[in-house]
């Protein structure tokens, strides 16, 4: 549940910082449906990191993937829309991309200050970490896709 909280608190401080550096005004309400499916996304991927199908950390690719990089994602939304930044779609792609990724080793490094502290163990094997960052970069393409699509078709 830490991650939820912090999928939250950090999209409303990148926000507030956004928004002095570009001018606009803070207004953390506008857009929160992007933020509600971001915690939807992200409880979803904590449901599914309990399933280990076949031995091979299923659960764990599907938790970056769903609740990480699908939720991250959507937090991406939403900083674009409530700045209104006009960009074009390659230009928010590699911003999704440098978004997802920055988020992803902020994740790393909590889990190995976790690890450090014996707080738990979240390195299962060696490529741990390089397995966490191919999901999260997948599942933030996905949505990205999915939202890009969504938002031609439906808002017109």
């Amino acid at each position: 549940m830490l991650h939820l909280t912090f999928h939250l608190v950090f999209a409303l401080v990148i926000l507030r910082w956004l928004s002095y550096e570009f001018k606009k005004p803070f207004k953390p309400l506008k857009g929160i449906i992007y933020l509600y499916l971001g915690l939807l996304l992200s409880i979803t991927g904590w449901v599914l990191s309990s399933l280990d199908l076949i031995g091979a950390s299923v659960g764990n690719i599907l938790l970056h993937a769903v609740g990480g990089g699908m939720a991250t994602s959507l937090v991406y939304e939403y900083l674009l829309n409530n700045l209104e930044l006009k960009l074009n779609i390659r230009i928010e792609f590699a911003g999704l991309f440098l978004f997802v990724s920055a988020y992803g080793v902020i994740n790393e490094i909590s889990e190995y200050f976790g690890e450090l502290i014996h707080y738990t163990i979240f390195s299962l094997d060696s490529h741990d970490t390089w397995r966490d960052l191919v999901a999260n970069t997948t599942g933030a393409i996905i949505a990205f896709t999915i939202i890009k699509i969504s938002k031609r078709f439906y808002t017109k």
